[in-house]
């Protein structure tokens, strides 16, 4: 369940970041070179997320591979045993 989890939260993130910028006439526009700073730091803090939910998930399918290795070996080891 865990791994589907971390599958939703990599679904929810977004590399263009437009929440919170209400542009409108009493609101100062940001320069574009600040935006473009702005959408810079978003994107490297959303790369380091998808690298880490990445990373978590090949682990946690690794150990799932893993668990399904041993009930294997153990259910032929005990199937040569019986014979």
């Amino acid at each position: 369940m865990q791994h589907r989890a971390w599958c939703c939260e990599m679904e929810k993130l977004r590399f263009l970041d437009m929440q919170g910028q209400s542009y409108t006439i009493s609101v100062d526009v940001p320069s574009i070179e600040v935006f473009k700073a702005n959408q810079d730091k978003k994107m490297r803090q959303i790369n380091e997320s998808i690298q880490e939910y990445s990373s978590r998930c090949r682990q946690n399918i690794r150990d799932g591979f893993q668990k399904c290795l041993e009930k294997l070996r153990s259910t032929k080891f005990s199937n040569d045993q019986d014979v």
